[in-house]
This record gives structure tokens, C-alpha cells and sequence, in this order.
């Protein structure tokens, strides 16, 4: 049976997982910074910010940018 710590870790996953996806969603319009994106989806730590960010998306947030920025030209 799954105890209650893996409800948790799966509940923090998923919100991890949305806040990522809401950042990426930020980022792709361009109008704001990799910083105001971080605070926006409720972080306040650039580096684990940086590192969830990769562990959903293989790219940092800044080359996510502007690797999008460079696709619209």
C-alpha cells in the first residue's frame, strides 16, 4: 500500500509541474523576464527555479526564451 508520503510527493509534483508549465507559457509571450516569471509562478529562488524549470523542460529558462524568440523570426 502507498503511504501518505507518496500522496504528498505526487501532490508536489503536479504543482511543480503546473507552475513549470505556466512559467513556460509566460515565457513564450515575451513580455516578461526569467525573474518576473519566477516570482509570478511563486518561486524566489533563481537557481531552483532554474533547476525544476530543466528537470521538466531539458533547457534552462533563459535559452527556452530565447530559442523561442529566435523561432518567430
Amino acid at each position: 500500500s502507498r503511504g501518505l508520503g507518496d500522496v504528498y510527493k505526487r501532490q508536489v509534483d503536479l504543482i511543480r509541474r503546473i507552475r513549470m508549465k505556466k512559467a513556460a507559457v509566460l515565457l513564450s509571450q515575451h513580455r516578461f523576464s526569467v525573474s518576473e516569471v519566477m516570482y509570478m509562478v511563486g518561486y524566489s529562488n533563481p537557481s531552483y527555479f532554474s533547476k525544476c524549470f530543466v528537470a521538466e523542460y531539458k533547457i534552462s529558462p533563459s535559452q527556452y526564451a530565447s530559442k523561442l524568440q529566435s523561432e518567430r523570426k
